[in-house]
């Protein structure tokens, strides 16, 4: 072998390595446990065909829905709109991560009373 092909290799060797040292640097990067722009909601969304005048209780705190606590339908995926979805009544209840008691009262009668379990950034739907 003359000089020259040993040169040639050489340098095709350190062209590789230096290649793989780049891509592998890469990998070493810092996981990233915390997101940022986004909130994530904890909580209840409770549908219903009239919620106006209902009494929510969550954990003994008592709630009496009006009007201004309902939240407008907002549309679904690529702005698919659910007509079922859409003409329901709905409350947001925001809620700590952990187990909650839920009760919906309504002129004299209690439509639902339940237990629910709730994880961190966890919305759980609940229809009447």
């Amino acid at each position: 072998m003359n000089i020259t092909s040993r040169m040639t290799e050489h340098s095709s060797r350190l062209l590789i390595v230096a290649v793989c040292a780049i891509l592998l640097s890469g990998c070493g990067a810092a996981v990233q446990r915390e997101s940022t722009g986004i909130q994530e909601a904890t909580g209840v969304k409770l549908l219903a065909e009239d919620l106006t005048g209902a009494t929510i209780v969550v954990d003994g705190s008592t709630m009496q829905v009006t009007a201004a606590d309902l939240t407008a339908f907002r549309f679904g995926v690529l702005g698919a709109a659910d007509r079922r979805e859409e003409a329901l009544d709905r409350v947001d209840l925001p809620m700590s991560p952990g187990s909650h008691d839920l009760e919906v009262r309504k002129d004299g009668r209690t439509l639902l009373r339940r237990e629910v379990f709730i994880s961190k950034g966890q919305v759980r739907e609940v229809r009447l």
